[in-house]
């Protein structure tokens, strides 16, 4: 996932959570076990003192517990508070304060609808989320035969499915993103596993074709009756579906030949290998470089590679800043005395226009007549046609990317860099 903001410096946010008119769940005085039991007391004096009574006596709790009907605790202040830090990380942003409105159960899930209002500085919205014990999510829908597919806000009385299995959840899930995305695309799902402490729901991946032509892959989560795409591990921040995808990345990135690209940090024999993928006009790419470089560089034994991704269409000097940095690297790999890299993404660099930013480099380079000659020279065209077609070959779609001895990030992840160093 991509943010659509920076983050900012690590703060802590002073949060003054309110109590709440809240809903619990509540459980009939008519359930099978309440029965069981109020007939037995019934019975249970007419029975002759016998090993017989005591035996239907200890029946009673036993059979309670077994019969009840399964009830979730509804997430307690303290979670709510360890909730909300965690969806400031996840939007690198910070709540100066928020007040919780309701609580209400979701169907019959884990998960509670969360209704807050979030002021920050003079600006005040209110936010939906879903919470259970572990578990948040951002966006949680639902369907029902007939009706198109929306998000889930409100309790459902009428409506309190058994779980379903894996085979019913796949033909939901087929079902409700043929309605809610387009008709004429083809999904095919397949369940992946089970997601620890969440009854009932299962981590899928989803082909999407048109035409019979694969046109991407991704994962969702659903028990069928309702489907997230954002399942965050409260606390860490860490997506279920990004975690999964790091763990289980296609074969293609275990053999990759990393001397392919240039080396940014290392001697090229470390036993670890990372390359980093990104466009160098990005600001995904500065704030990469500046807040996770230096941690990448601690990791033991590591060469650190690096390949430009050039978005022409989203950024303007995309295609210049990766032409200075095949020509800097093939003049000596450094410029303004320090690190090519932090260099080309330094704050005072995206702040030129092209042509300074022309100008930038090549005075900074040793020779600068040779510089600014082989910038537009042919051999550079040649690299930059190359690693346009290494970025084809590679199927890079965002930026940036971070591939660390075949496990990949995609887009800039906070929580998943963390995890890639061992510290989440």
């Amino acid at each position: 996932m991509t943010p659509s903001s920076p983050p900012h410096p690590t703060t802590s946010a002073t949060t003054h959570p309110t109590t709440s008119a809240t809903t619990h769940p509540t459980t009939s005085a008519t359930t099978p076990a309440n029965i069981l039991a109020t007939t037995l007391l019934t019975i249970l004096p007419k029975i002759p003192l016998h090993p017989l009574r005591f035996s239907v006596f200890l029946l009673i709790p036993i059979l309670s517990l077994t019969l009840a009907p399964k009830t979730f605790a509804e997430p307690s202040i303290t979670n709510l508070d360890h909730a909300v830090e965690t969806m400031e990380r996840f939007f690198y942003t910070n709540y100066k304060e928020y007040r919780i409105n309701t609580q209400t159960r979701l169907l019959d899930t884990p998960f509670y609808t969360t209704n807050i209002t979030i002021r920050n500085n003079a600006i005040s919205q209110v936010v939906d989320f879903y919470v259970s014990d572990k578990y948040m999510a951002m966006h949680m829908f639902y369907t029902k035969s007939g009706v198109r597919a929306t998000r889930y806000n409100q309790l459902d009385a009428s409506h309190s499915p058994k779980p379903y299995s894996s085979h019913e959840v796949v033909k939901f899930v087929n079902g409700f993103l043929s309605q809610s995305i387009n008709s004429l695309l083809d999904f095919q799902s397949r369940v992946i596993e089970p997601i620890p402490s969440l009854r009932g729901f299962y981590l899928l991946e989803v082909e999407e074709y048109y035409n019979k032509q694969l046109m991407q892959t991704y994962t969702v989560i659903s028990d069928g009756d309702v489907i997230t795409f954002d399942l965050i591990e409260i606390g860490s921040g860490i997506e279920y579906g990004d975690r999964y995808r790091y763990n289980h990345s296609p074969e293609t990135f275990q053999s990759i030949d990393y001397s392919n690209y240039e080396l940014i940090f290392g001697n090229g024999r470390g036993r670890n290998k990372m390359l980093i993928i990104s466009d160098l006009d990005s600001i995904y790419t500065g704030l990469l470089v500046r807040n996770y470089l230096p941690l990448f560089r601690q990791l033991p034994s590591v060469d650190i590679y690096f390949l430009p991704f050039p978005q022409e269409s989203r950024y303007v000097k995309s295609q210049l800043l990766t032409n200075i940095f095949s020509a800097s690297r093939i003049m000596g790999g450094q410029s303004n005395g320090g690190n090519l890299l932090e260099s080309l993404t330094s704050h005072k660099v995206s702040q030129l226009n092209s042509s300074d930013t022309l100008t930038y480099f090549t005075r900074m380079s040793s020779n600068p007549d040779e510089f600014l000659s082989l910038v537009q020279s042919e051999r550079i065209k040649l690299a930059y046609d190359n690693i346009v077609f290494q970025n084809l070959y590679l199927n890079v779609d965002i930026t940036p990317w971070i591939i660390y001895n075949g496990n990949i990030i995609k887009g800039y992840n906070e929580a998943m860099f963390l995890y890639l160093m061992g510290r989440n």
